[in-house]
């Protein structure tokens, strides 16, 4: 009888006492030890790379930013001009020695001879979403929303080490952002859009200089790149 009795005190442990992991449990804010903002770095920093289209206040074109590394790569849908009049609709960027480059390709200048002109760099340069998220120095969550019918995301109260406050939709189980509201130090209101923003897609080969294009004063003198701006695996100089 008593072998019955713990039989069935078991019995209803295991019904009543096990519970199946709901979303929340599987999102933001599941180690007690650490904070939130700790918690958000840790998995977005295990993001290699990012593509998105990128909207922000009082910008009149939408660029395409592909990203990896130190390497970042913007197309733009129509033909721009550099101010000797060379077209482009396509510029390689390195982070890490602000180095950039502008080049046209074949959609939009089949004619054109291979070369890469050097550009400014603070022209197109942008945080990567991933800095929107290290850079935080505070962070509450305020609610949940399902964004563009598609992402669960959690609705942050943020502050940041530029003196940024306001609003970040973050994706909620890779706590990427794909949206930000906010006030900058200067009391500007702004917005930045991460549209149809991936993660992890972006290869490194998409990111390699066109085959055979010279670039322009590159460290002094024009050379053919193959490969990525940051990693080079063979440089040629031309005359």
């Amino acid at each position: 009888m008593k072998h019955k009795i713990i039989l069935i005190i078991l019995l209803i442990t295991l019904i009543f006492g096990c519970k199946t992991p709901t979303e929340e449990q599987t999102g933001i804010t599941l180690n007690p030890e650490l904070s939130l903002i700790d918690e958000l770095t840790v998995d977005v920093l295990k993001i290699n790379s990012f593509e998105f289209y990128y909207d922000i206040s009082d910008l009149n074109e939408k660029r395409y930013y592909h990203m990896f590394g130190s390497d970042i790569k913007v197309t733009f849908p129509t033909v721009k001009y550099l101010e000797d009049g060379t077209p482009y609709d396509t510029v390689y960027m390195e982070r890490k020695n602000e180095i950039a480059y502008a080049y046209c390709s074949k959609k939009h200048c089949k004619e054109k001879d291979l070369y890469a002109e050097p550009i400014n760099f603070s022209l197109y340069y942008i945080d990567t979403p991933r800095e929107k998220i290290t850079t935080l120095t505070g962070a509450e969550i305020i609610g949940e929303e399902l964004y563009n019918n598609r992402h669960n995301t959690k609705l942050i109260n943020f502050t940041n080490s530029d003196k940024d406050q306001g609003l970040m939709w973050v994706q909620s189980y890779y706590t990427v952002p794909l949206k930000l509201e906010y006030t900058d130090k200067d009391g500007n209101e702004k917005k930045i859009i991460y549209e149809n923003i991936t993660w992890d897609t972006v290869r490194e080969y998409d990111l390699q200089i066109p085959f055979n294009v010279t670039l322009i004063n590159y460290y002094g003198k024009n050379k053919i790149v193959f490969g990525r701006l940051s990693k080079p695996y063979l440089t040629q100089t031309v005359s």
